[in-house]
């Protein structure tokens, strides 16, 4: 049996438009926010057609990655009633690649996942993928913890996280953000806010 644990905020619902692997007896458990809570009548008439379990879970926010505390503790919870199946964390955010390697030294099954074929641990068949990452040297690759010690969660640190490190520009980066969030006020304040970490990551 798989369990997948979508980080709804995180991938929204362009995340979850191809859900090749979810077989009827899976389960898919959806959680999230005020600030993400809805999802198209296409996403859910396609599992259900397909008879995928699902459920949602409303998270509780109020302080930065309080998504990711929940899920990654409703995650240890399924672990403990059953550590037989496979489970999957539907998530861009690399943070929690650390999660599946505590779990992994453990024999757990818990990976990384999108449902567009990017997995943890660097394994990947997009070749679109690797490409916008050989633009970026190693050392100039932010980590979650810094954007989110610049941004809100508001601001969608993921989501700036997995731009920053596509481009190596900041004329990149900012047009990203622009396609991103249609919203060019919301777009140069998070742009003002990364000013100091474009500078100590090389951003010509």
């Amino acid at each position: 049996m798989k369990y997948y644990l979508v980080d709804y905020e995180n991938v929204k619902t362009d995340g979850l438009k191809d859900l090749t692997g979810v077989k009827a007896e899976d389960v898919v458990i959806l959680f999230y926010s005020d600030q993400c809570k809805n999802i198209t009548l296409d996403i859910m008439d396609r599992m259900v057609q397909r008879n995928i379990k699902f459920s949602f879970c409303k998270v509780t926010t109020g302080v930065k990655n309080a998504l990711d505390f929940q899920l990654s503790s409703h995650l240890g919870y399924l672990i403990g009633k059953d550590k037989e199946a496979k489970y999957y964390i539907v998530s861009n955010d690399k943070g929690y690649d650390c999660l599946c390697e505590y779990w992994s030294k453990q024999n757990i099954t818990v990976e990384r996942i999108t449902f567009k074929g990017k997995e943890s641990q660097g394994k990947t068949s997009d070749k679109k993928e690797t490409k916008k990452k050989s633009k970026v040297e190693e050392s100039d690759i932010a980590s979650l913890e810094e954007i989110t010690n610049l941004l809100s969660d508001k601001d969608e640190p993921d989501v700036v996280l997995n731009i920053f490190n596509q481009y190596k520009t900041k004329q990149a980066i900012c047009n990203g953000m622009s396609k991103y969030f249609k919203d060019s006020k919301r777009t140069s304040a998070i742009y003002k806010k990364l000013k100091p970490l474009l500078k100590e990551k090389h951003k010509s």
